[in-house]
């Protein structure tokens, strides 16, 4: 993977992550998960550190865990309030 590839990647994952904490959808802390680890994934996945890669996804997965189960228990109380 080329390094213009990978700073894209990263920015994409920061967007991400940055769309539902802006509007309230997941918690701002699983946000941060998955902008990290997603942006962690895309730095390490060339390298040579498999460790590095796996603690990239393991953040990266967590995050995304935490806002699919936020984004549950939200969905029915927007849809009350609406």
């Amino acid at each position: 993977m080329t390094p213009e590839r990978a700073v894209l990647g990263v920015i994409g994952y920061v967007m991400l992550a940055v769309g539902p904490a802006r509007d309230r959808v997941a918690p701002g802390v699983s946000a941060v998960l998955v902008g990290l680890g997603g942006a962690g994934t895309f730095l390490v996945m060339a390298g040579p550190g498999r460790a590095l890669l796996l603690v990239a996804v393991v953040v990266l997965l967590a995050g995304q865990a935490w806002t699919a189960t936020a984004g549950r228990r939200t969905a029915p109380e927007r849809a009350m309030a609406a």
